[in-house]
């Protein structure tokens, strides 16, 4: 089963580090001036992607045989890598994530200009004069020009007397409420016609914010539209990135420390061994006679009287006897025991002892002996 998740980590880990070093290669190529630079930057990011992927490994190393130096040489460029690796990445985000908020702010644009003409157009429409349907006063128009005063008016540009006039004022009474009608009906079909593309625009997902999670983010939490979507993108790099750089590292690190197997009903538990403990005598201490007769043989090795004021502590002294023992394969009397007779001895051997000190004494080897060796 872990290497199954193992495989399908390695997998997906694989998937994002193709997500991030295409992304880096879109970046740096379009950082050339011609193709051919485009395509040497675009490799040398896919290289530095691959890199960064693997440096996880090459720091554990160093780190594990106490490198430190390679492992902080590798760090650092580790962080460079990354740090190049989100720009890239934020700025190929920033750049799909604008276009696709372009296409639908140009879209709301148009949306926007074809309601503005429809208050516009439906406004003027409410301030066109009253008037009755424009064939009726066409036709009654079209009578009153065949009254004889619209010829001997000149086609009522010479009025002279007050009937003239007055028949005059009312041929412009009804070419005016001609126009209205005309206007009328001309801003009918341009009020239908704006209906008509709002709806198709709407049909399209005109009136829908240019980026809709931005949009509802900025205003759940109340924040700059900018400033989100920035972070937005920021956020979803960063995602894509620590999955490339860490991916491969965790999926194929957890066996470092293989887990202890579980026991199964077929599996026998195994049987402890019996623990036979050995038990040793300890042997019994010497008496006092023995260390007499070591501490004889001691001081004839050891002891030597010396010329001046000279004195060896009495517990110096044991230690030494203590050694003399371990040397000779011997085994030395305890504390007590050496106390009771080195005073004996001493006393026999001509040796003065004040207090807790020998006098005129040296603890060595005899002179003659060192001059033989």
């Amino acid at each position: 089963m872990r290497i199954a998740i193992s495989i399908i980590g390695v997998l997906a880990s694989l998937v994002l580090l193709a997500a991030s070093a295409f992304m880096n290669y879109l970046f740096m190529a379009s950082l050339g001036q011609g193709e051919l630079e485009s395509r040497v930057l675009g490799a040398a990011s896919v290289g530095a992607d691959v890199l960064k992927s693997v440096l996880p490994f090459f720091m554990a190393w160093a780190f594990i045989n106490r490198r430190y130096v390679f492992a902080g040489l590798s760090g650092i460029l580790f962080v460079g890598l990354i740090g190049l690796s989100l720009l890239s990445a934020t700025n190929f985000i920033l750049g799909a994530r604008t276009a696709i908020a372009g296409t639908q702010d140009e879209l709301n644009a148009d949306y926007k200009g074809a309601q503005d003409d429809l208050r516009t157009a439906t406004a003027a429409f409410d301030k066109v004069a009253p008037h009755r349907p424009r064939n009726v006063v066409a036709g009654e128009l079209e009578t009153e020009k065949t009254n004889r005063r619209w010829q001997t008016t000149n086609n009522c540009a010479d009025p002279t007397i007050q009937a003239s006039k007055l028949y005059c004022d009312g041929i412009a009474r009804l070419q005016a409420e001609l126009q209205a009608a005309i206007e009328h009906e001309r801003l009918a079909r341009n009020i239908t016609r704006l209906k008509q593309e709002i709806e198709k625009q709407r049909a399209v997902g005109a009136g829908r914010d240019g980026d809709r999670q931005v949009g509802l983010l900025a205003r759940v939490f109340k924040v700059e539209r900018d400033w989100l979507t920035l972070a937005i993108n920021g956020f979803i790099a960063i995602v894509i990135e620590l999955g490339s750089d860490f991916g491969l590292f965790f999926a194929t690190s957890w066996g470092a420390k293989s887990a202890a197997p579980r026991r199964t009903e077929d599996t026998a538990a195994p049987v402890a061994e019996p623990i036979v403990l050995e038990v040793v005598k300890e042997a019994p201490e010497l008496n006092r006679e023995e260390v007499a007769e070591q501490l004889a043989s001691y001081c004839v090795e050891r002891l030597h009287p010396a010329q001046g004021r000279t004195s060896v502590a009495v517990m110096d002294i044991y230690a030494d006897y203590v050694v003399w023992c371990e040397k000779g394969r011997q085994r030395a009397g305890s504390i007590a025991a050496f106390l009771g007779s080195f005073a004996t001895i001493a006393e026999t051997a001509g040796l003065s002892i004040k207090g807790t000190a020998c006098q005129n004494v040296r603890v060595g080897p005899r002179m003659g002996m060192l001059a033989a060796s």
